[in-house]
């Protein structure tokens, strides 16, 4: 149990992203994390899906973006705030929309979309929390593991 929308996913596709620059790994991995859960969870509407797992894929292009930027704090803490951010924002956009287009839970119509967004608003803290209580502990031990094995590096 957790709060609604508070998951690793959208953090594992920006770290993903920056570790695994240039490679097919980095669109598997957040993918291949979703798939499994919603097997183990259960499936649901196939376009909501397809947004959903459109919208936890796309942040892999955030960490592409932070590769370059890792090696001094403020980058660093600028990308990952950034990053956190910018995959909510997304992720908000996207999955709104699709349940608006496609569960016919509100009307198609201007006024139906804004409803859908509006119904969306109090996951947004949980996924913009998510993003970045998980950015920072990924980060945060990948730069531990970095500083750990330079100083190995020097003793040996």
């Amino acid at each position: 149990p957790h709060p609604p929308n508070f998951t690793p996913v959208a953090a594992l596709a920006v770290f993903a992203g920056f570790l695994f620059r240039g490679r097919a790994a980095a669109w598997i991995v957040p993918l291949a994390v979703m798939g499994l859960g919603d097997l183990w969870l259960g499936l649901y509407h196939p376009g909501v899906m397809a947004a959903v797992y459109g919208a936890l894929a796309l942040p892999v292009l955030f960490g592409r973006r932070m590769a370059g930027g890792m090696e001094s704090l403020g980058a660093g803490l600028f990308g990952i705030g950034a990053s956190a951010l910018g995959a909510a924002v997304l992720f908000y956009v996207v999955t709104n929309f699709a349940v608006w287009l496609f569960l016919g839970a509100y009307p198609m119509t201007p006024s139906g979309l804004a409803a859908a967004y509006i119904a969306g608003l109090p996951y947004f803290k949980y996924t913009l929390a998510g993003n970045v209580a998980w950015l920072l502990a990924l980060f945060g031990g990948h730069a531990l593991y970095r500083r750990l094995r330079a100083g190995r590096a020097a003793i040996a």
